[in-house]
């Protein structure tokens, strides 16, 4: 039985390579995919029997299906194919660039398992020219079946009430054998659980969700190989890390920092800081009530690195990797923190505080300073930190900025492997001037109505990246380790209905992208 602190939703997936064609596999649903040509959709080329093709062709053609990303149409089976359902997931525009087939496939995948809804067992047989594109189907898949059930009830006949929880599934992926295919889909499997569990924290209320509670479950969920120091409160105040201390001085609910390690197997270190703000009401600079509607959300960060350093784990990777949750609940009260107070970070700066809704950046710096005090070769910061960054990108790209060129170009590279969109966008060299401030070191925002948001948020990080203490942190000419920062603002939380593998609600926007930073170590 689980110690955690509230339940999370079943994840009991099965995910194999199919044994046999895809007209001949033992399964309640196959998936097909058709691409758009002409408007219409076009049954995409895999191997079915000619009555099973031509039948799917007419049905096609009489529910006159688009073939359009994202679409789905169901079928009551088809003659020539065992499968008593038969799910066509739309590709898109037919002769899409190369680099994008994977992501369409994964998109493809994850919209027709939530189509065959109720199937048990779900077999894949999209368009998969190789392992890697029959793995990209194995991810859409898995990322696909989530759904967050834990605060639905049903009636029953005698009024009590029951958790509806979702139907355990069984996944087979139609694909020859091939090198790496196993493992492809061994890791795939992993990846789907971590991002299941990122969702999961993410969607979880407030009321169970707060910095003691969010400890208790990674400390609950962490599989072996991952070590985890939890410093409270007290300790913070005690080591001078009066920033994070600061925005959870107005709740009932401390601050904590987490540190998650997984050692690795001699290769280099990552290390990731994540924003963990449980609840932001913005403090004393309070958030207008439709502006909180959602920030149960604004934990995103920290949930991604929870979820990439326990996927780094389970897949035994060469790379350490050390993860950093920067915890706290951002509440107005008596005790809570003033515009215009003045806080000292862990590394001795002091930041005059204009705006307790810009917390995020306070809570995060103080971790920074613990993750660089390590030297690791590459520091990696992940929030969900500025309304700039979805006014800039909208809902679906993060934002990459470095101080590193080549580290940024190579954050964003990852885009084509994992599928997450990510932008890299530059730090102009006025915006770290505009954070200084007339009373101490630094000021938290570079003023209301002002421009570059998203990065003079990540000009302020930068202060607190690198060597610690002394007169190049207060100048800001101190050596600084390679670094990068993800604002997540836009795609950890979807308000609308589900689209390809995407749900409503969290997301686990990082966790990919994170995760193949720990298997690459870009230029470290």
């Amino acid at each position: 039985m689980s110690n955690a602190p509230f339940e999370l939703n079943p994840f009991d997936l099965e995910l194999t390579a199919a044994g046999a064609s895809p007209a001949e596999v033992e399964a309640k649903a196959l998936v097909l995919g058709a691409w758009t040509v002409d408007g219409r959709a076009q049954l995409a080329d895999v191997e079915l029997p000619a009555e099973a093709t031509e039948a799917i062709t007419a049905a096609l053609t009489t529910l006159k299906a688009t073939g359009k990303q994202d679409s789905t149409t169901v079928l009551a089976g088809a003659a020539g194919v065992k499968a008593p359902l038969v799910v066509v997931a739309g590709l898109g525009e037919q002769g899409a660039a190369a680099s994008t087939t994977n992501e369409r496939i994964r998109r493809a995948a994850g919209a027709a398992v939530r189509a065959a809804a109720g199937a048990e067992s779900v077999a894949l047989a999209l368009p998969a020219a190789d392992t890697d594109a029959a793995v990209a189907a194995a991810e859409g898949a898995v990322l696909g079946v989530y759904a967050d059930t834990r605060f639905k009830s049903t009636i029953g006949a005698d009024d009590e009430v029951e958790a509806e929880a979702p139907e355990a599934r069984r996944l087979l992926v139609c694909a020859p054998a091939g090198e790496g295919l196993e493992q492809g889909l061994a890791r795939a499997l992993v990846l789907g659980r971590q991002m299941a569990y990122t969702r999961d924290l993410v969607n979880t209320p407030a009321n169970l969700l707060y910095p003691e509670s969010f400890v208790a479950s990674v400390q609950a969920h962490a599989p072996e190989g991952v070590e985890i120091e939890v410093i409270d409160d007290e300790q913070l105040r005690e080591m001078g890390a009066g920033a994070i201390y600061g925005v959870g001085m107005g709740s009932a609910r401390k601050p904590r920092v987490a540190v998650l390690r997984y050692r690795g197997k001699g290769g280099k270190h990552l290390s990731m800081v994540g924003k963990g703000i449980t609840f932001d009401t913005g403090g004393i600079s309070l958030k207008p009530a439709q502006g909180m509607t959602t920030m149960k959300c604004d934990m995103g960060g920290a949930a991604a690195v929870a979820g990439a350093v326990f996927a780094a784990a389970e897949l035994g990777l060469e790379n350490a990797v050390t993860g950093y949750l920067a915890l706290a609940e951002n509440m107005p009260s008596a005790n809570a923190q003033r515009p215009g107070d003045v806080v000292t970070a862990l590394n001795g700066l002091t930041v005059e505080v204009l705006n307790t809704d810009a917390e995020g950046r306070l809570a995060m710096c103080d971790a920074l300073v613990m993750a660089s005090r390590e030297n690791p070769d590459v520091l990696v910061d992940i929030a969900t930190l500025t309304g700039a960054a979805v006014m800039a990108l909208g809902d679906r790209t993060i934002g990459v900025m470095s101080n590193d060129d080549e580290l940024r170009a190579a954050v964003a590279g990852t885009s084509e492997r994992t599928g997450e969109p990510i932008v890299g966008m530059p730090i102009p060299e006025e915006v770290p001037e505009q954070l200084v401030s007339p009373v101490a070191d630094l000021k938290n925002i570079t003023g209301y109505g002002k421009p570059c948001g998203m990065q003079s948020a990540a000009a302020y990080l930068q202060r607190f990246v690198g060597a610690v203490g002394g007169e190049d942190h207060v100048t800001g000419d101190a050596e600084q380790i390679m670094w990068a920062h993800l604002d997540i603002a836009g795609p950890a939380f979807h308000e609308g209905s589900p689209w390809g593998y995407t749900p409503a609600g969290g997301t686990g926007s990082g966790v990919r992208t994170l995760l193949a930073l720990a298997e690459e170590l870009p230029l470290a």
